[in-house]
């Protein structure tokens, strides 16, 4: 559990370092769209859920055609 929340502190620092790059638009652009996911792992991390990740979107969207093509190449 203290391995967990030193992690989180660190998630949490990263955050308010943040503050510093406020003024750069593009950066802080880029820097939400990654702290988005982050925060994401980090809350399904930290309550150790196994919330849908993104192998779990990929299962959806690609997995039956992958079925098929699999079915097709078994050799009988």
């Amino acid at each position: 559990m203290i391995e967990k929340l030193i992690i989180g502190c660190l998630i949490v620092l990263l955050y308010f370092d943040y503050q510093s790059i406020k003024q750069d638009n593009k950066s802080k652009k880029i820097y939400l769209m990654l702290s988005i996911p982050a925060g994401y792992m980090l809350y399904s991390y930290l309550t150790g859920r196994n919330l849908p990740n993104l192998d779990d979107g990929f299962q959806v969207i690609v997995g039956p055609m992958a079925e098929a093509i699999t079915s097709w190449l078994q050799v009988k």
